[in-house]
């Protein structure tokens, strides 16, 4: 699974339907596995436990792609 934050934060985001999902280009650091460091954003374990994710979870050739399935 996909795990972002913002360059200078903290917090990471599994859920690209989180409301805090960082998408700016070259305002984010992406990471393909769960992070070692940093807190895991509350809201995102929130639509996690609820089964409201809509998880990235996959890079392929440099692109980000979400695999339904």
């Amino acid at each position: 699974m996909i795990h972002r934050k913002t360059i200078y934060g903290r917090v990471w985001h599994c859920c690209q339907s989180c409301q805090y999902w960082p998408e700016r280009r070259g305002e984010y650091v992406e990471r393909n596995s769960k992070p070692l460091s940093g807190e895991l954003c509350e809201f995102c374990q929130l639509m996690i436990r609820e089964g409201d994710c809509t998880p990235l979870t996959r890079v392929v050739e440099g692109v980000v792609r979400r695999v339904d399935g």
